[in-house]
């Protein structure tokens, strides 16, 4: 099965251990890890290690849908990424999320980005729902997933451990007809 998603500006492609320097780039900014449950990347080989570990196929498997990156048209610049971040259930729910150098925040490619997923998902994956979440502190996230067309399901309290302690989570789901 072809894992490539086409936009008007961005392509969605399986990442590869290539990406590892344009990765590493946003990896290890303290401002795009702020929010996220990873902790910034001290090297590129690090992050080549991680790519390696968590985001390669580990045997043939036609189930496994893989952690896109995300690149654009004209300059072919790796410059995040988007993914299911667990296998899609049996009742066909899976979760997303996504990661952008902040370099491209604020110029439409993380929500370019998240609906051409989930139109993938929908369409192709055959997906019945899709739940995204967020810091609650991180608004520029809660305007890529209110601008998907996620619909708010509420808040769970203190969920997630970060460096400041316990963080409540947005939590966030979208039906195929719900995507925008």
């Amino acid at each position: 099965m072809k894992h490539w998603i086409e936009t008007e500006r961005i392509i969605l492609r399986p990442i590869t251990l290539e990406d590892a320097r344009d990765m590493f780039e946003y990896a290890h900014d303290h401002e795009v890890c702020r929010y996220v449950t990873w902790d910034a990347h001290q090297s590129v080989e690090q992050t080549q290690a991680i790519i390696r570990d968590f985001f390669l196929p580990k045997e043939s498997n036609e189930a496994w849908i893989p952690t896109f990156a995300v690149v654009l048209k004209d300059t072919h610049k790796m410059i995040g990424t988007c993914d299911t971040v667990a296998p899609i259930t049996i009742d066909g729910n899976v979760e997303i999320g996504y990661s952008l150098n902040r370099t491209y925040w604020n110029h439409g490619y993380a929500t370019e980005s998240c609906k051409a997923l989930c139109a993938y998902l929908f369409n192709e994956e055959g997906v019945r729902r899709i739940k995204i979440r967020h810091h609650v502190d991180n608004i520029g996230s809660r305007r890529v997933i209110e601008k998907c067309g996620f619909i708010k399901e509420g808040v769970e309290r203190q969920l997630v451990k970060f460096e400041d302690g316990y963080a409540d989570i947005a939590i966030y789901s979208m039906f195929k007809e719900e995507l925008k």
